[in-house]
């Protein structure tokens, strides 16, 4: 498990493979953002409305602030 806040990008992890094999390194992030794209949740997802269990505190905040950067709310 890789505990991560939702501000921060998500990390690059690794994959062993065979013993004598060195450990493949995975980049989360670049993944989650080509399925976001390709999977086209930017056209089917309301971003005026509030998630559902909603934000609260500093999450909420860094929400709304991404939101706003990028005029979706």
């Amino acid at each position: 498990m890789y505990p991560v806040s939702l501000s921060q990008p998500l990390p690059t992890i690794r994959i062993p493979l065979r013993q004598q094999d060195p450990d493949v390194l995975l980049r989360l992030q670049p993944l989650l953002d080509m399925a976001y794209v390709n999977g086209r949740y930017h056209e089917d997802i309301d971003y005026s409305q509030d998630p559902k269990p909603p934000l609260t505190g500093a999450g909420a905040e860094w929400a709304n602030g991404q939101l706003r950067d990028k005029r979706l709310r």
